[in-house]
């Protein structure tokens, strides 16, 4: 009896992107699910079997450290592959610190991803890292969201809209140079010069 295909779950945002990598597994016969929303992602590893989860690293309001982070709480039998960028790199702690089993960097051929996807499938999963299980190495996500973690809401006096002048007077200047694309305004490119002396000015 043939044995079943392997299931993966691709949690990533991004609709084309999603479509474009669910098309390339499938190429490798695996059985492809998946799910823009890290909040239902987490229903879902609870309650399959995969054999692999792939979180891409931009989710909506966290990163996807920390939601592989809940991922592996649930599910200590799913290999779980964070998707970056090459330029995020220095950031990402390695995998084992939050339960990744590899981390795949873009750009990254459909050739290269192909292989990789299928090394981490051969591979024995990893073993588990007990001080994800410790209290505060994660909590609980933070609502569906677009806002930033760790930023508070702005006060309604930081949400009007500033004039351009209003702008540049808010703002701490140490450059030497003024550059600006057109010498037309010339009451606003006076009034800048004015409240700070640049040593040139470039239109």
């Amino acid at each position: 009896m043939a044995e079943p295909p392997k299931s993966v779950l691709l949690v990533i945002p991004e609709s084309r992107e999603r479509s474009q990598l669910s098309l390339l597994l499938r190429e490798l016969g695996l059985d492809i699910h998946t799910c823009p929303d890290p909040h239902e992602s987490i229903r879902l590893v609870a309650a399959n079997p995969y054999a692999m989860a792939i979180v891409d690293h931009d989710q909506p309001g966290f990163s996807g450290v920390e939601l592989i982070r809940q991922l592996r709480k649930i599910n200590k039998r799913c290999r779980i592959v964070l998707l970056a960028h090459e330029e995020e790199a220095d950031n990402t702690p390695a995998p084992f610190n939050f339960g990744a089993s590899e981390i795949i960097y873009r750009p990254i051929s459909s050739k290269a991803m192909m292989s990789r996807i299928q090394m981490i499938l051969k591979k024995p999963i990893p073993p588990h890292n007990p001080n994800l299980d410790k209290p505060g190495s994660g909590g609980t996500l933070p609502p569906f969201s677009s806002s930033t973690p760790g930023k508070s809401k702005p006060s309604p006096s930081e949400t009007h809209t500033r004039s351009p002048f209003e702008a540049v007077s808010a703002t701490t200047y140490q450059a030497s140079f003024l550059v600006t694309k057109s010498g037309q305004n010339h009451d606003l490119l006076h009034k800048i010069w004015q409240a700070r002396r640049f040593e040139y000015l470039l239109v």
